[in-house]
């Protein structure tokens, strides 16, 4: 499922308007009809953090399609490849907890062993 599917869903869901939830996240109307229409995807992992929030998902759930991948998150040093890389194993963590071959457990285990690679890799142990 795209970004844009995800998002339709989701507003849709939640019975929001794209009037209503563009003001909920602070863009315009135009921008969010471009979201749901696959035109464009938000640039900052901000707003992904926003739409979390309004839709009580992760963040991670709504950035599991590889064409929307925030500018913060692809800059940088070998972005390039960094982003190649990146994109490939958010989909195949999607694949992994959307296909249900993981037990509720073990998607802990998993999600718990990601975070605390990160938070290590940030403190530079």
């Amino acid at each position: 499922m795209t970004f844009a599917e995800k998002l339709r869903m989701l507003r849709k869901r939640k019975g929001y308007t794209q009037q209503e939830l563009a003001e909920i996240i602070g863009v315009t109307s135009r921008t969010l009809i471009n979201y749901e229409m696959g035109k464009c995807c938000p640039k900052q992992t901000e707003l992904y953090m926003r739409l979390a929030s309004v839709f009580n998902v992760n963040m991670e759930e709504l950035i599991t399609d590889t064409d929307c991948v925030p500018e913060e998150i692809a800059d940088g040093e070998g972005a390039d490849n960094a982003a190649k890389e990146m994109r490939k194993l958010v989909a195949k963590l999607n694949g992994l907890f959307a296909g249900g071959q993981l037990s509720e457990e073990d998607r802990d285990k998993v999600m718990y062993a990601v975070t605390d690679m990160y938070w290590k890799a940030k403190a530079g142990k």
